[in-house]
């Protein structure tokens, strides 16, 4: 079984380096894996740094910030392997992490992915395994109320660190680093090229159960992962928040029909209604009630793809 690797860059130059180092010199495979870099029009000379130091690297140079899902279909069109590996520019692969994935892959003929053990770079814990979306989850974030009930609940997105020892399958896991086999991608039509940022992982796995296919979290294979590090977007600003709302209410459509994505609005413009009944001079809620409106009719506009 064959693996490629495929890096969505944007503004990552100081990322890029530790981030390819580790993916070349990790496989045994390394030979025949390629590395894809595609740069999403960075202005702080990434593609130039991945062209003048890794010669070996394919990259793959857009003119514009495309999103994150359809710069991996880019990539997608020239890679052959059986998977590909999909990574953000700020994850550090462990020593034999890319070999464990492609043997859980082997072991497993109905997964569709396999995920590594990600951890901070202070080796504490990060999350991977993760609930599909649903309303109830969704009015647990919002409100707040998730953050007062225990971490096994099934109000909480992610599953506690207690369920991330062994490895299971389970709904979905996290995108910052992350094995497909090509042949559910292909089936699925690859990346959902509507979602430019947010929620690309439900959008791939929410149709998982339907085909036969499985979600695996392989702590076999492990990665650092230095949260938030690669984007310039990695600060929460008014324009990543309407990224946020936008493909939330965008898979709730797509996936579950429009009344759910209705359902789903509502329950944040309530939210944010009542926050600034409390407190009137609340400005981030204020301007978070305006873009739950932006984000929806921008969601609800887009027709969603198959």
């Amino acid at each position: 079984m064959t693996c490629d690797v495929i890096i969505v860059s944007y503004c990552s130059s100081a990322q890029l380096p530790g981030c390819l180092t580790s993916t070349m010199s990790n496989s045994t495979q390394s030979d025949s894996c390629r590395i894809f870099v595609v740069d999403n029009a960075s202005t702080d000379h990434s593609a130039m740094r991945v062209r003048d130091s890794f010669p070996r690297v394919t990259l793959i140079e857009n003119t514009t910030n495309i999103g994150y899902g359809a710069a991996i279909n880019r990539a997608l069109e020239l890679s052959e392997a059986d998977c590909v590996l999909c990574m953000n520019p700020d994850v550090r692969l462990q020593k034999g992490a890319i070999d464990a994935l492609l043997q859980c892959m082997e072991r497993h003929p109905d997964a569709i992915t396999a995920a590594p053990k990600l951890i901070y770079p202070n080796g504490s814990f990060h999350p991977v395994c993760r609930r599909f979306p649903s309303l109830w989850r969704n009015f647990c974030h919002v409100s707040g109320l998730a953050a007062r009930m225990s971490a096994d609940s099934t109000a909480h997105h992610w599953l506690p660190e207690s369920d991330h020892h062994s490895e299971r399958d389970v709904d979905m896991v996290s995108g910052a680093c992350v094995m497909f086999r090509r042949e559910y991608l292909d089936r699925i039509g690859g990346f959902d090229e509507n979602i430019f940022l947010y929620e690309e992982e439900s959008d791939v796995f929410l149709p998982t159960r339907t085909l036969g296919g499985r979600a695996y979290f392989c702590p076999a294979a492990e990665a650092v992962h230095e949260h938030g590090a690669s984007v310039a977007a990695a600060k929460e600003n008014i324009r990543a928040s309407f990224h946020r709302l936008r493909s939330k209410y965008y898979i709730y459509r797509k996936h579950f029909g429009e009344g759910t994505a209705r359902v789903a609005y509502l329950t944040d413009r309530c939210i944010c209604s009542a926050a600034l009944v409390r407190n009137p001079s609340n400005k981030e809620m204020r301007v978070r009630y305006k873009l739950t409106s932006e984000a929806y009719r921008a969601a609800t506009s887009t027709r969603t793809s198959a």
